[in-house]
């Protein structure tokens, strides 16, 4: 049979690029949900340490309750930022939230075990989505560079 379309055949080369085209696509979807999740992360924890500046300021805890709303505006900052420069944001916002869990531990060691599981999703939540920043932005290089 003869071939009656005015299609040229792809090469090997061709046919590789589309492939890691492919894959690459799919590994960006995964880092940009991983972002999408430390986005929210930073928001939601933002949210709550603005909801305890309510309760500070209730129990008369005035430095805690200022304290508290620096951090709570900080994070929420920066979860808006995630969108235009996510390694920056999310590494600030993870180093953060690390730095002032060291604090609670060394000025209240019993604080460890309080809200453990969540301090670690979080911690997880926000490693991954720096990870999948990093991931993002080298896949974006590589398929920058095959186009």
């Amino acid at each position: 049979m003869e071939n009656t379309t005015n299609e040229t055949p792809m090469s090997n080369e061709q046919k590789a690029n589309i492939g890691k085209k492919i894959v690459w696509e799919s590994d960006l979807k995964t880092a940009e949900g991983n972002i999408k999740k430390a986005k929210y992360t930073l928001l939601g924890i933002g949210i709550l340490y603005l909801v305890f500046t309510i309760l500070a300021f209730l129990s008369s805890n005035i430095m805690g309750g200022i304290f508290a709303v620096i951090v709570g505006g900080l994070l929420i900052f920066l979860s808006f930022r995630v969108d235009k420069a996510p390694k920056i944001s999310i590494a600030i916002g993870l180093a953060i939230i690390v730095f002032f869990y060291i604090l609670d531990l060394i000025l209240d060691p019993s604080s460890i075990t309080r809200g453990l599981i969540i301090k670690v999703m979080v911690v997880l939540a926000l490693t991954y989505g720096l990870v999948g920043a990093i991931n993002a932005e080298k896949i974006k290089k590589k398929y920058a560079e095959l186009e």
